[in-house]
């Protein structure tokens, strides 16, 4: 068993606990910001540092689970709980409203071309077939809400 990095001297603490880059131990430590809050500061940092420290902690992985503070620890679970590149491409959003808008637009230009190559409205839809309509059923008696005839 290695006895800590504390109690080894530098230069020899520096190729003792390095990782395969070449790496020294000192520069596996975790920003502060993530360490005090780090749910809060994740979900506000930019991609490009979310991926600088999910390889620190990719790297800190590989190193003794133990020497690592409870902050660390805590952050390199939350960390890695979460994917780094986004689930959808970045111009997915657009694409589909151009496409809904499109499919809209070629509904729309359907139903105009098929109306204007279509003949007249049918007759049953005039004023006067309405009022030729309603004057036949108060001559019959007729009742529009129980549909039949009065006597």
């Amino acid at each position: 068993m290695l006895a800590s990095p504390k109690s080894i001297h530098s230069p020899l603490k520096t190729i003792l606990f390095s990782n395969l880059l070449g790496r020294p131990y000192s520069s596996f430590k975790v920003p502060e910001i993530v360490e005090r809050d780090f749910e809060k500061s994740w979900r506000q940092m930019d991609l490009v540092g979310k991926y600088d420290i999910q390889q620190r902690h990719a790297e800190l992985s590989k190193m003794d689970w133990n020497t690592l503070t409870l902050a660390t620890k805590k952050s390199s679970v939350y960390t890695s709980a979460y994917d780094l590149p986004p689930k959808e491409h970045p111009t997915f959003s657009r694409d589909v409203t151009i496409g809904v808008a499109a499919v809209m637009l070629l509904a729309y230009g359907l139903h105009s071309f098929f109306k204007w190559v279509g003949g007249p409205p049918p007759h049953t839809a005039s004023p006067e077939w309405y009022e030729h309509t309603k004057a036949l059923m108060r001559k019959q008696n007729a009742s529009p809400i129980r549909k039949h005839f009065d006597d």
